[in-house]
């Protein structure tokens, strides 16, 4: 009966801990609020009779924090994509300054960029293009992306749509926001 109980304190106290540092996130409070609710259940969960109680917590709690920094990644690149458009094409600007080349390459955005691209992007990125020694010229076919863009030199493409850089470096930033959501050890 002792072993339930530790098992019970343990949870809950993961529970308050987890919904601390989530809460001082700032605007991911409605996925805290959800998450105050499931470690309610994963703390339910500890009441199961039996030794392999412990697992299934630890393996419940995993699950919850694996979603909670699912939801986050998408959530930031929805801010990413909300952005307004000189902030937006800012971005690309940056994000392109540190992928070109002393080549002659082509930038390919889509669909719904090209409707809205601010009248100095393609001059921006000449210029960025000219700093490293190369050339870029901006496609006016759409490419099949959600956001960012295609660099293309030759016959090799990059793609950095957002989904594309933050699935790349998907293990970097789940241990990133696991830190910093969770701390270390949890």
């Amino acid at each position: 009966m002792q072993r339930h109980c530790a098992g019970t304190e343990r949870a809950a106290a993961l529970q308050h801990k987890i919904v601390g540092k989530a809460l001082r996130v700032g605007e991911f409070g409605a996925a805290c609020a959800d998450l105050l609710d499931r470690c309610g259940k994963i703390a339910a969960a500890a009441e199961m009779p039996g030794t392999a109680v412990g697992v299934v917590v630890k393996r419940r709690i995993l699950a919850e924090k694996l979603d909670i920094i699912s939801e986050i990644t998408e959530r930031t690149l929805a801010r990413l994509n909300a952005l307004p458009a000189k902030d937006y094409f800012g971005l690309l600007i940056k994000m392109a300054e540190k992928k070109l080349r002393a080549e002659e390459g082509t930038i390919s955005l889509g669909e719904a960029d090209l409707k809205r691209i601010p009248a100095d992007f393609e001059q921006s990125l000449k210029a960025a293009a000219e700093k490293v020694g190369g050339t870029v010229t901006l496609s006016h076919t759409p490419v099949d992306i959600e956001d960012g863009f295609i660099l293309t030199y030759g016959l090799i493409s990059e793609n950095c749509s957002f989904r594309a850089i933050i699935e790349a470096e998907k293990d970097g930033i789940r241990d990133t926001a696991a830190q910093a959501l969770f701390g270390a050890g949890d």
